[in-house]
């Protein structure tokens, strides 16, 4: 996740400050473009950690399941 997190702040520094092919865009173009690159940042970085968040419960729900019982004996 915080690898995400800092590859999406990059890519927007990046956009903003107009490095590489970000430099030949224009000021306006640039500008959408860093909000773009912030957004879909902002969105995976969410996505990665929810999908954590949703793995880390599945695991201690396994881990804290009250053994199985057996049933009542049957007739």
């Amino acid at each position: 996740m915080l690898v995400a997190a800092l590859f999406f702040g990059a890519l927007t520094f990046a956009v903003l400050t107009g490095w590489w092919r970000f430099g030949a865009m224009g000021d306006e173009i640039g500008a959408v473009a860093s909000v773009f690159a912030a957004g879909v940042g902002v969105l995976g970085t969410l996505s990665i950690a929810d999908r954590a968040r949703v793995t880390f419960r599945e695991a201690l729900r396994r881990h804290f399941r009250p053994p199985p019982t057996a049933g009542p004996p049957s007739s």
